[in-house]
């Protein structure tokens, strides 16, 4: 039918969709005009919000944009840089209130950090400048952290004094190296006043110079099998040079150690040609090969030394061990700074707990946590040396509890539970030989044994401030060891860097090693000894040869016990010399920082609280005004109107490199007589000589300022 007349017409599917498509084309331009401009406003151009889009771009431009391009031009503009660190600076001079100046040699944002590490050197004649404009004082910057640096006699002798060390400031190592706190945080050098106060109190009635003088049997005893040790691996190095085809052979149990030293130090032996007899002279030695040795006691295995040249007229090359090149026969090449580090850590056992060999039930303890001594010392000095990386620098380290901070964590209680159980042991030892009515303790061959630092910390005691607890006496044995293995080794091999290079002073120092009568008058006494056997039996070569061998490793002292350290002690030059070096060259930059409590004026200096105060050694030792115009030249005579007695004091307030005052380090005399003792010992076998191709070269290491780490030098034997 048609259609009724009066209803609408039905819309065509196009028509019923227009709507829908046009109210979805609304919401795509809304929902684009909203991504487009980042703001969920109810209506396109609502009141506002052209205002929040500037806020928007106002706040990047201040928290990122501009942010970078103030770095970007501090960055390009060192000398912008050094004025912001001068205006923000602290440090005011008493007399006129003017900023005390800052060290020039910056870098955004590490200060004077980046100089230190980079260009140690430069750093340090630019800081010796500062000093010499300002009164003997400058500001180094640590980041946007200043420190107060002095030096100088006057400066010296008020920062150190008990008004500013004990009245006036804190410490803060436990801050600046936290997993030393973590280790002795409770030792002598790292605690607080109140606390020193007490501790001094009580370790001074057991660890003066004269209790030091305890130490000395264990002291000699290593440096003797350190030095027969190294005389015998040379001569057998020798051997195998001139007899390659009898092949590496067998080295005895005793002598694994020092092997594996010469193995650490990569040492080689080289022709006498080789060695610099001419400080301007310069070369490059043989090619090294390996050979194979089987050790028993260490896990290096090989000794590197050079292919013996043959003397014959094929090739005319050097025959090495008679010296037919012109020198004294084969040089021992090497870095000694390996060698001194082992001497170092060996002594330091000995006398901080003892060695398997010496010890009596200590070693059951040790024995319980399945180590021995010489191990136990070496995980605290890897553990000291940790503490110096940048991770380990930060107080926040071991807020996350990662795999490598558990595990640091759990070495550190290992160590203290190690520590306690001895100190209660040798105390438990103490109480009973006090009831036995205090019967001696022998090193189990009947001979009393020369106390350690365990016994004489466990021991120690005062009517008042009464005995150390038992975490007190392992923080300071501990802090004994971080305080004397790697600064006496940095020490160690300063001095023969100097005496290789300073021929003249070498000389000189041998000569009085020789008449002091140590040793036996005639240095040819081994080869008396050879040619007696050779009248006997002139036909047995391999007797005298064995007997060589045997001479290269005894050549020991004719006087032993006080008496030889009385005539150590009173070698005058051979106190100049380490001296000397050790003003040139402090192990130590510098003493601990001291943080005022309070506002202060320090010597000529304003310092507001908070202040960070240290005495500098590394430049204050160069300053011409109290060391000459020769102040950077190594000149031991300087020293000649000093005292020449082991005790190494702070020289009116000059020499810093133990301290001075109220806190010098307090193991300096065992560290004093140690460094001479090997020195005697090392320089009667042998002569300290550069190496061609090798400069000598030092480095820092924080806090350590050593020689470069590779650095070699070579050992000549005497004839």
């Amino acid at each position: 039918p048609a259609p009724h007349q009066g209803a609408p017409p039905e819309p065509s599917a196009r028509t019923r969709l227009a709507p829908r498509a046009a109210l979805s084309a609304h919401g795509l331009h809304r929902r684009s005009a909203i991504m487009a401009t980042g703001w969920s406003t109810p209506l396109e151009g609502a009141p506002g919000g052209h205002a929040l889009l500037l806020a928007a771009a106002l706040l990047l431009l201040l928290v990122v944009v501009l942010p970078c391009a103030v770095c970007a031009v501090l960055v390009a503009s060192p000398g912008l840089y050094l004025r912001l660190l001068q205006h923000i600076s602290p440090f005011r001079h008493k007399s006129d209130g003017t900023k005390v100046a800052v060290v020039p040699c910056v870098h955004f944002p590490w200060g004077n950090v980046h100089a230190i590490r980079s260009d140690f050197q430069s750093y340090r004649m630019a800081a010796l400048e500062t000093m010499q404009r300002n009164n003997q004082a400058c500001v180094l910057f640590r980041f946007f952290r200043p420190f107060l640096l002095v030096a100088g006699p006057k400066h010296a002798k008020h920062v150190s004094s008990a008004e500013i060390s004990i009245r006036k400031s804190e410490r803060n190592l436990g801050k600046s190296l936290p997993l030393w706190g973590l280790l002795f945080g409770e030792s002598l050098f790292m605690v607080g006043p109140a606390q020193w106060k007490r501790q001094h109190k009580i370790i001074s009635h057991a660890f003066g110079s004269a209790h030091t003088r305890g130490f000395f049997p264990r002291v000699l005893e290593e440096v003797l099998q350190m030095m027969e040790g190294l005389g015998r691996a040379t001569a057998q190095l020798q051997q195998r040079q001139q007899h390659p085809e009898e092949g590496a052979g067998h080295v005895d149990g005793a002598d694994a150690f020092v092997v594996a030293v010469l193995q650490q130090g990569d040492a080689r032996l080289a022709p006498a040609s080789s060695a610099v007899d001419d400080e301007d002279e310069r070369g490059s030695g043989g090619e090294p090969v390996v050979v194979t040795t089987p050790l028993t006691h260490v896990p290096l295995t090989t000794i590197i030394y050079d292919v013996p040249a043959s003397s014959s007229s094929t090739n005319g090359g050097p025959d090495m061990s008679t010296g037919t090149d012109g020198g004294e026969g084969a040089v021992l090449e090497m870095d000694l700074q390996e060698l001194f580090k082992a001497l170092a850590l060996r002594v330091i056992t000995s006398v901080a707990i003892g060695t398997p060999e010496t010890q009596s039930s200590t070693s059951s303890q040790l024995q319980q946590f399945g180590i021995h001594s010489p191990q136990y010392m070496a995980e605290v000095v890897d553990m000291i040396r940790m503490a110096g990386r940048p991770r380990y620098l930060s107080t926040w380290w071991d807020v996350i509890p990662t795999a490598e901070v558990r595990s640091v964590h759990a070495r550190v209680r290992k160590l203290h539970a190690v520590g306690g159980a001895l100190v209660e042991e040798k105390r438990g030892e103490l109480r009973a030989a006090a009831a036995d009515g205090g019967a001696s303790q022998d090193d189990g061959a009947g001979r009393r044994a020369s106390p350690t630092l365990l016994h004489v910390l466990s021991a120690a005691c005062d009517a008042e401030a009464g005995a150390l607890s038992t975490h007190e006496v392992v923080s300071n044995v501990l802090g004994f060891v971080a305080a004397g293995v790697d600064t006496t080794s940095s020490t160690l091999t300063h001095v023969a860097a100097a005496l290789a290079q300073h021929q003249r002073v070498q000389r000189k120092l041998r000569e009085e090693i020789d008449a002091s009568g140590i040793f036996a008058s005639a240095r040819a006494q081994p080869g008396t000894r050879r040619r007696q056997r050779r009248r006997a039996a002139p036909d047995d070569e391999g007797d005298d040869a064995a007997a060589n061998k045997e001479d290269a490793g005894k050549r020991g002292p004719q006087l032993a016990g006080d008496e030889l350290l009385e005539r150590i002690d009173s070698l005058k030059y051979l106190s100049q010399v380490l001296r000397e070096a050790m003003r040139l060259s402090p192990a130590i930059i510098g003493t601990p920082t001291r943080v005022l409590t309070e506002d202060s004026v320090v010597s000529d200096f304003i310092c507001p609280k908070g202040s960070q105060v240290r005495l500098d050694s590394v430049v204050g030792h160069l300053d011409p005004s109290v060391w000459g115009e020769d102040a950077q030249q190594f000149r031991p005579e300087r020293f000649d109107s000093a005292e020449g007695s082991i005790k190494v004091e702070h020289l009116d307030y000059k020499f810093l490199t133990f301290g001075a005052g109220v806190r010098p380090c307090i193991g300096r005399h065992l560290s004093v007589m140690e460094m001479k003792t090997a020195l005697v010992m090392l320089l009667h076998r042998y002569e300290v000589v550069p190496m061609k191709g090798h400069d000598i070269t030092t480095a820092l290491e924080m806090p350590l300022y050593k020689v470069a780490t590779g650095t070699r030098l070579g050992l000549r034997p005497r004839r």
